[in-house]
């Protein structure tokens, strides 16, 4: 059996998946795979910038930066709070990942919304125009925040200045702007978690 296009990939609450039935892995001969390996097909780690040694190692030997996989999607989804005010980034972010598809012809637009679905979850929806027709696709994936939480332990009554652009203490609870944030009272005692951006 012949099977043409590329393997279809698909979101799931742990990244992609693939199907396979009765033995053959299920294929798509539209755009669902290339973008979905665009936005989260690099090593989460690497920023986009050209000098990062973080870069995906499948790109060592790709010298086309149009056929890079450098996923700042995927980056940015771990490494800034999931707070409405960086949706517009994670926005950027797409489309730059899928600029690529532009710039070979591939499309001749892409568009991108990003929304805050629930608790550090993020539902990202993109329209490709291509060739006159329009292909949609949502993607909803986790947001890590991993590179700007930051805990202390308090085992002493004790308190700190806070200094950042947005915070968002415990679960769901932001403030923005705040510049400076005096917390706790001198007399807490406990631990702490909160996002800085």
């Amino acid at each position: 059996m012949t099977q043409q296009g590329d393997v279809l990939l698909f979101q799931t609450p742990d990244g992609g998946d693939i199907i396979i039935e009765n033995g053959i892995v299920a294929m798509s001969g539209g755009l669902e795979t290339t973008v979905y390996l665009s936005l989260f097909g690099g090593n989460e780690d690497d920023d986009g910038r050209p000098d990062n040694p973080k870069n995906w190692w499948g790109n060592l030997d790709e010298i086309d930066p149009a056929k890079q996989y450098r996923s700042e999607t995927q980056h940015l989804l771990q490494a800034i709070p999931a707070t409405s005010g960086n949706l517009r980034k994670i926005e950027d972010a797409v489309k730059r990942d899928l600029a690529w598809m532009v710039t070979i012809k591939a499309a001749s637009e892409v568009v991108a919304e990003a929304r805050l679905t629930g608790v550090n979850r993020v539902t990202i929806l993109i329209e490709v125009l291509a060739q006159g027709e329009e292909s949609s696709f949502e993607f909803t994936q986790n947001w890590k925040v991993a590179a700007c939480v930051r805990h202390w332990k308090m085992p002493r009554p004790h308190s700190m200045k806070i200094e950042c652009r947005s915070i968002m203490l415990g679960v769901g609870v932001i403030r923005e702007p705040g510049p400076t944030i005096n917390m706790p009272t001198p007399a807490f005692v406990g631990e702490i978690t909160l996002w800085c951006e």
